[in-house]
């Protein structure tokens, strides 16, 4: 079911701040306010009554979203980070990196199910880079979500349970440490 109508408003803002020749900060914060403004025929989800908002509506069920907020639209997104490149050693470029990510709560079931909310989560992102001063080539230690968070982009009740809260997701990459090599020629 396609939705009436909704609104999305909100400001981003970014700043990066070049501290010394060696060390950058950088960081961005988003705030997000998207609603349905109308939304009336919503499919309810299993095991909805019509106490938590289902109702008979001609010959099928429906609920009304209007006024919630719209699927994977957390309120409140943030991250950090800096980037730190001393000289070590002659001839070679070195950069220590660090970022962190925050995002707010938000629901990512269509049917506005209480299993698909997502709590609020970080993830934490390094990496250690060494390479020619000319670029010609650069060897890289990655570590991608290092807090190993888990979260949900999208859900759905599972309807081959017998169990009306039970749910299936999609979720994200688990913990990533990689080693990437790059030659320029």
């Amino acid at each position: 079911t396609n939705a009436a109508a909704s609104r999305v408003k909100g400001i981003q803002a970014s700043a990066e701040w070049q501290a010394t020749d060696q060390l950058k900060f950088r960081g961005n914060i988003g705030v997000n306010s998207a609603k349905y403004t109308k939304f009336q025929n919503a499919q309810c989800y299993a095991g909805q009554t019509v106490a938590t908002g289902c109702n008979t509506v001609g010959t099928g069920r429906a609920q009304d979203l209007t006024g919630t907020r719209l699927i994977r639209a957390p309120e409140v997104t943030y991250s950090i980070g800096a980037d730190y490149s001393p000289e070590l050693v002659s001839g070679l470029k070195t950069t220590f990196s660090m970022s962190g990510a925050y995002t707010s709560d938000y629901q990512t079931s269509t049917d506005n199910a209480p299993g698909g909310v997502q709590d609020a989560y970080w993830l934490l992102n390094a990496s250690i880079k060494v390479g020619s001063e000319d670029d010609a080539y650069e060897l890289a230690l990655i570590g991608r979500n290092l807090t190993n968070s888990y979260y949900k982009t999208q859900s759905f009740a599972w309807t081959a349970s017998a169990n009306p809260n039970q749910y299936t997701a999609f979720w994200n990459r688990p913990r990533e440490v990689v080693v990437q090599a790059e030659f320029r020629f």
